[in-house]
This record gives C-alpha cells, structure tokens and sequence, in this order.
C-alpha cells in the first residue's frame, strides 16, 4: 500500500446508544484501485493505543471497511463490523487515528475537539463523499452524519456517507447546535436558533 490508498472517511467517537467501548468504530475506504488485503495494517494513535490487523480482509477496490471496537449487531449500535480490535480507544473530544504499515504512513485523521473538526455525541464524523486521504487532513470537509441507523446513532458505517452540505457554516456552529442539543437539526429547527 501507498500514501492515500486508504482514507478514513467515518469516525464513531462518541456513540449514545451503546457505551463507547462497544459502540467505536471508523471506516476505511480502498481508494488504491485494486482489492486489497488489511492483514497487518498498523491503527494507532500519536500515543500508546496501537493494534494491527491479525486477519485477512479483502477490500474491493472502491468499497468500504469498518474497524469496531465490538464488531457485535447486537451490542455495538446496530451494524455489522468487519474487524473487531481491541487495544485502541478513540477519545471522544480530540485523538489521531494512523494507518500505517512498517515503512510508511497510509493515511491519517487528527480531529481536535470541535476546533476545526466536527465534535458530535451519538453521531459519526464524515468525510464529505469523492474526496482523498489528503481532504480529510481538514477538519472543515467532515460533517455530522443525518442518518440514522441500528439502534439510534446517526452513521453510515460500511456505506457511501451523506454529502456534507455548506459543511463550513455547519462546523462553525457546532458548539451552538450542540449547546442547544440538536446535532442533526432542520432548516426548521435552525431558524429557531
């Protein structure tokens, strides 16, 4: 694998309907052209939390993966995982997530709390569809995801994520949205802010 072959494009941090190390996942897309396989992919963070893939996974060129911190339908939020890892945690404000292999970095997300990067509870961050593992280095291409799924949450995991919309004006009025608890919110609902 090469830089970029694979882009994070869905992030889970902070699930509300199951607690977070059932519900943590992040999704993976192949942009490389070809199948690939993730056996010994290195996730990790700047800091201690690391884990490698330890199976085969074939990723069909131009499809998706997702890494679950319970890979479980019944206890994770109501999605099938396609690997379930352990010794990783996502920080629910502010983290990194590193796909690596033993020479070089394949791609990276670092969200910081709202900053740049949405900061959403009981919702997946997205990357904005059609865009690059160098996209998502800015915060102000991921959005907040509308749709609902399993058991609650709002995520696409495993699927094409929804288009993030004037994605600047919605992250720069997160903190409101979220002061006023409406992640998700309405033109309707908007207007009453």
């Amino acid at each position: 694998l090469l830089e970029g072959d694979l882009v994070i494009t869905e992030i889970m941090q902070n699930p509300d309907a199951v607690n977070d190390n059932d519900g943590e996942y992040f999704e993976i897309y192949n942009n490389s052209g070809y199948p690939v396989d993730l056996d010994g992919l290195i996730c990790s963070d700047e800091g201690s939390n690391q884990f490698f893939v330890s199976q085969t996974i074939i990723v069909p060129a131009g499809e998706y993966v997702v890494l679950a911190k319970d890979a479980d339908y019944a206890d994770n939020g109501g999605f099938y995982g396609d690997y379930d890892y352990s010794g990783m945690n996502l920080g629910n404000s502010d983290d990194e997530i590193i796909l690596s292999n033993s020479t070089l970095v394949i791609d990276e997300v670092i969200y910081d709390n709202g900053l740049t990067y949405p900061d959403p509870s009981g919702a997946s961050m997205i990357l904005s569809p059609g865009l690059d593992a160098t996209d998502n280095d800015d915060g102000s291409n991921w959005c907040v995801s509308t749709t609902p799924f399993g058991l609650g949450d709002l995520g696409t995991p495993g699927e094409a994520n929804d288009a993030c919309v004037a994605t600047t004006w919605v992250n720069s009025i997160q903190p409101l949205l979220q002061t006023y608890g409406c992640i998700s919110c309405h033109s309707s609902q908007m207007s009453d802010l």
